[in-house]
């Protein structure tokens, strides 16, 4: 039994670096040999193994954007892994530069609209949150818009500390994106504002 959880053990460690090695490639823009790993490791991976939905989410974003895209969406998502690189590097102010780059230059590639809140995300980080709230204006009109009201509402909430206009922000999650994972934390938070008597 033991030699068997070692065995197992031994085998999730592999698939494990095996996936590092796919965010090596990936984040150094060699796509064809992430694929070929990835598939490759999808092939020796139970269904339920958590690394499953990872791998095969990285197989589908390639996909997306590199093997069925044209030349415009290709240059866009080379733009995006470099920020993502830098990002990694621990260089934010370049990355959230890429981002912008990503967003403005192929305001239509599949990647866009995740460039932007990337770039949204960090310049939250890099404190300057009057500059985000205004990018995040833009990214409620996309797919992405659950995640930037909630993060308009965060902003308020956690680091202007309005508890009125948050409030504000996040019934606007209930009420415009009722199917969103994020409404059960946003209701939950809502309570918490409303029960501490927080509004004024």
């Amino acid at each position: 039994l033991n030699q068997t959880i070692l065995a197992n053990n031994r085998q999730k460690e592999r698939h494990s670096l095996e996936f590092k090695l796919c965010q090596v490639h990936f984040f150094h823009g060699n796509l064809e040999e992430v694929l070929k790993l990835v598939d490759i490791l999808l092939a020796s991976l139970e269904l339920d193994d958590p690394l499953f939905n990872d791998v095969l989410e990285l197989k589908g974003f390639i996909e997306e954007n590199y093997l069925r895209g044209d030349q415009i969406t290709r240059d866009a998502f080379q733009g995006y892994i470099l920020a993502e690189r830098l990002l990694r590097q621990g260089k934010r102010t370049e990355a959230a530069s890429f981002y912008r780059s990503v967003s403005e230059a192929y305001p239509d590639s599949p990647v866009a609209d995740e460039a932007a809140f990337r770039r949204a995300k960090l310049t939250v980080e890099l404190g300057e949150y009057d500059k985000a709230l205004e990018q995040l204006v833009f990214i409620r009109r996309s797919p992405l818009g659950d995640l930037a009201t909630v993060m308009t509402g965060e902003i308020y909430d956690r680091l202007l500390h309005n508890s009125e206009e948050a409030a504000v922000w996040y019934f606007k999650v209930l009420e415009e994106y009722p199917e969103s994972l994020l409404t059960e934390p946003v209701r939950y938070r809502l309570r918490e504002i409303t029960t501490a008597g927080e509004l004024n």
